[in-house]
């Protein structure tokens, strides 16, 4: 899929959010024409009481934060308000996400917005 300015920016942003929240990585993710799939860890470590991640930051603030970001480049808002979110639970779950997140420009032809 080949990206126009907006889409180049909203790459750029998801690169960069380890930059800004270290004990965040990110695991896979695609920018599509209106919508982005993101699969990210949260965490730098567990802890040692109950195996619990820690994390400096929650969800929420990351997606805030990468969503402004990319509407000040862009210089208008681009998002929606909300955002849709799933925790990964085992490794099938984990597998059926990333074969989700890399098959999905694939199928975008099929998407409802496809003409937009």
């Amino acid at each position: 899929m080949t990206l126009n300015d907006i889409g180049q920016t909203a790459h750029n942003n998801v690169v960069q959010i380890p930059d800004h929240y270290p004990e965040v990585r990110v695991i896979d993710f695609v920018v599509m024409p209106n919508h982005v799939h993101l699969l990210l860890a949260l965490g730098d470590g567990t802890d040692a009481n109950y195996g619990v991640p820690t994390v400096g930051h929650d969800l929420g603030q990351i997606v805030r934060a990468y969503k402004a970001s990319v509407s000040r480049v862009v210089g208008r808002p681009v998002w929606q308000p909300r955002f849709y979110e799933h925790i990964i639970r085992g490794e099938r779950d984990y597998l059926d996400t990333i074969a989700y997140i890399q098959n999905n420009p694939a199928a975008w032809e099929k998407d409802d917005y496809f003409m937009l």
